[in-house]
C-alpha cells in the first residue's frame, strides 16, 4: 500500500527542503506571535515618546501630507485615542 505524503518541495541552487503543511502552520503561528509582540512594543515606544515630550515640553515633528509639521504632545495624544 502506497501512503500519500503531504509537502511542498522547495528547491534551491544547492539544497531541497521538504516542508510539512505543519511546519507551515507553525511558521505562520510565530509570525503571528511576533507581529502582536512587535505592535506590543510600537504602542509602548509610541507611549512613551509621548510622555518625554510632554516632560520636555517640546513639539512632536511629523510629516503630514508631505509636509512637516510641529504637533503638541497632547494633540498627539487625542489623535491616537481615536
Amino acid at each position: 500500500m502506497l501512503t500519500k505524503y503531504r509537502f511542498f518541495i522547495f528547491t534551491t541552487t544547492k539544497n531541497t527542503i521538504r516542508v510539512t503543511k505543519q511546519h507551515i502552520m507553525t511558521i505562520k503561528k510565530e509570525l503571528s506571535d511576533l507581529e502582536a509582540k512587535v505592535t506590543k512594543g510600537l504602542k509602548i515606544a509610541h507611549t512613551k515618546m509621548i510622555e518625554f515630550k510632554k516632560f520636555k515640553k517640546t513639539p512632536i515633528v511629523i510629516s503630514q501630507n508631505g509636509k512637516v509639521i510641529e504637533v503638541t504632545p497632547e494633540e498627539m495624544a487625542l489623535e491616537t485615542e481615536k
